[in-house]
């Protein structure tokens, strides 16, 4: 029993919001103004992920899983931002559902997240399906964190005074969410989500030489630590 309190005590600390936190999201999701990631973006990506998990061949499942994140779990994205952090904010905990106020920075935040654990575990190859999994996995882990952080400023004080935990009881992805949060020491803290953004921005630039080279040198936020291995 004590290593099941403790178990779901870590899992619970792992979402615990802070204000610094949340106003860090706050100023990316300013500056994504919650703008679908172009479509080459998505493929650079989905060919990182393939690539580091399983094959180059998996990219097109893997990019096209990503367009559907994005174009199915955003909340309200015709509405204003702060009626739209409402409704997020404010909402209930599902087990079968994901949803979030801005989808392109979820989906930066959890392929953050993927590489984080590939730099911990860089030698390592998954099964077959394992680079989808984990996109599905660490996209509703980053959409909760992500909530966790931004209702501590924008839902009521009586609601901030109760527990902000999200419910850890079973779900069909309660074991694989709990695994990857064990594989990550249980720390979701994004030092700099803006600079996802920033970075996500380059692939909106018409590719040129200069381009291109600015790519290749920044390449992504994670192929950075990767290329020095």
């Amino acid at each position: 029993m004590p290593q099941i309190y403790d178990l779901k005590r870590f899992t619970q600390n792992a979402y615990a919001g802070s204000h610094y936190q949340a106003h860090l999201l706050l100023q990316a999701i300013d500056i994504n103004r919650r703008e679908r990631l172009s479509d080459s973006c998505l493929e650079h990506l989905a060919h990182h992920v393939a690539e580091s998990w399983e094959t180059a061949d998996k990219a097109p499942e893997i990019a096209k899983l990503m367009k559907q994140l994005l174009d199915t779990t955003a909340i309200n994205q015709d509405t204003i931002l702060e009626h739209a952090l409402d409704r997020f904010c404010n909402q209930q905990d599902t087990t079968n559902a994901i949803s979030t106020v801005c989808p392109s920075l979820t989906l930066l935040i959890a392929i953050s997240y993927i590489d984080r654990l590939n730099q911990n575990y860089a030698n390592f190859k998954g099964t077959s399906g394992c680079a989808y999994r984990l996109v599905v996995v660490a996209y509703m882990i980053a959409a909760k964190y992500m909530r966790a952080n931004l209702r501590i400023i924008h839902i009521a004080e009586k609601q901030q005074e109760e527990s902000m935990h999200p419910n850890v009881a079973d779900s069909r992805f309660s074991r694989l969410e709990i695994e990857f949060l064990h594989f990550l020491n249980y720390n979701l803290f994004v030092e700099e989500p803006e600079q996802l953004v920033w970075w996500a921005k380059t692939w909106d630039q018409p590719v040129d030489q200069n381009h291109t080279q600015q790519q290749a040198i920044f390449s992504t936020p994670y192929e950075v630590q990767s290329n020095n291995r």
